[in-house]
C-alpha cells in the first residue's frame, strides 16, 4: 500500500479562534487529498475535533473517511496496560482517569478500560455529556465510577489518560502525586514538555502510538521510528489494508464492535503498540524504577 499525507498549515489556536474558517480550509485539504485517488481518508490531529457536529459537509467525498478514534482508542487501552506493568502495577487496583472524556477518543478508551481498572475517574468540561457516559458505564462494571468538570479527582489517579483538545497544556505538575504514570494523546499536548525534568517521580508518554514492521514513513511526526505512526494513520492503514472501504456498512456499528474488530485485525498483521517515548526520546528503564521506587515508598527514591 502507498499512502499520502496532506497537510492543512492551522495552528491549534488558529483552528479554534475561527472555526468556521478552520472547516473550509479541512475541506480544501480533504478535497485535494481526493484528487490522489485514495480509498480512505483519515483526518489526523485536531480536524476531527474541528469538524464534529460538520460530518455532512463531506458527504461528497467518494473515499471513506474516519477520525481515527477508534484504533488510537484501541492504543490507548493497550498503553495503559502495558504503562501498569511496566511500573509494577496491577490494573485492575488502579485508579485511571480519562482526561477529556467527553470526546470521540476520551469516550472510547473510557468504555474499553471500564472493566479492566479498579477505578475510573471520567473528566470533561461537559458534564450533560459525561453524565450520560458515566451512567453507562455504571451498568458495565461494579468498579467506582466519579464523573468531574474540574481536574482536582486526578490527585487520586495512578494512572492518567489525557485526550483532549485544548490548546494548552492542562495538567500542571502541582496537580500530580509522586508516581503519577500519564499517557497523554491530546495535540498539542495536555501535558508540559518539560513535565519530567522537574518531575523524576512522574512519567509521561505519547499516547496512541502504533508500529508496524515494513512500514516505511518518509514524514518525520517526531516518532522513534520510521515504522511508528500515531493511532489516526494507523486507523486509516487498517481500513485499507482489509478493504473495509467497500462495507460502508462500517458507519453504522457500534464504536466498541469497531474498536474489537480493528484490534483484532491489527494483531493479525503485526500492528502493536509502539516503544515508549515522549518527545522523540525513549523512557528509559531507570526512569520506572524511580517510579516503582516512589510508589512502594522507598527511603532512598530519587525525587
Amino acid at each position: 500500500m502507498r499512502g499520502r499525507v496532506v497537510f492543512c498549515p492551522l495552528t491549534a489556536e488558529q483552528m479554534f479562534k475561527d472555526l468556521d474558517r478552520a472547516r473550509k480550509r479541512i475541506l480544501r485539504s480533504v478535497r485535494l487529498g481526493e484528487t490522489l485517488g485514495p480509498k480512505v481518508i483519515g483526518l489526523g490531529a485536531l480536524s476531527a475535533s474541528v469538524m464534529r457536529g460538520k460530518w455532512e459537509s463531506l458527504d461528497g467525498v467518494k473515499a471513506l473517511i474516519t477520525s481515527g478514534s477508534i484504533f488510537t482508542s484501541v492504543l490507548l487501552k493497550q498503553g495503559a496496560e502495558h504503562l501498569a506493568k511496566k511500573a509494577g502495577l496491577d490494573l485492575k487496583d488502579c485508579t485511571v482517569a480519562v482526561v477529556g472524556a467527553a470526546g470521540l477518543v476520551g469516550s472510547l478508551t473510557s468504555k474499553l478500560l471500564t472493566e479492566k481498572v479498579g477505578r475510573l475517574i471520567l473528566v470533561d468540561r461537559r458534564i450533560k455529556v459525561l453524565t450520560e457516559l458515566g451512567e453507562e458505564l455504571a451498568k458495565q462494571t461494579k468498579a467506582p465510577i466519579e464523573v468531574s468538570k474540574d481536574i482536582s479527582p486526578m490527585q487520586k489517579a495512578d494512572i492518567i489518560v489525557a485526550a483532549t483538545n485544548a490548546i494548552s497544556a492542562v495538567l500542571n505538575s502541582a496537580d500530580l502525586p509522586p508516581g503519577t504514570l500519564i499517557l497523554d494523546d491530546s495535540r498539542p499536548t495536555s501535558t508540559p514538555l518539560d513535565l519530567m525534568e522537574n518531575r523524576p517521580d512522574v512519567i509521561v508518554v505519547e499516547g496512541g502510538v502504533g508500529r508496524l514492521s515494513g512500514m516505511d514513513c518518509s514524514f518525520d511526526f517526531g516518532l522513534l521510528h520510521k515504522d511508528e505512526v500515531f493511532g489516526c494513520l494507523g486507523e486509516t492503514i487498517l481500513l485499507c489494508w482489509d478493504r473495509m472501504y467497500e462495507r460502508r456498512h462500517l458507519e453504522g456499528k457500534k464504536d466498541l464492535e469497531l474498536a474489537f474488530e480493528l484490534e483484532k485485525l491489527s494483531q493479525e498483521i503485526g500492528f502493536e503498540l509502539a516503544e515508549f517515548q515522549w518527545q522523540g526520546r525513549t523512557i528509559h528503564p531507570a526512569q520506572f524504577d524511580t517510579v516503582r521506587a516512589v510508589r512502594s515508598g522507598h527511603p532512598h527514591a530519587v525525587i
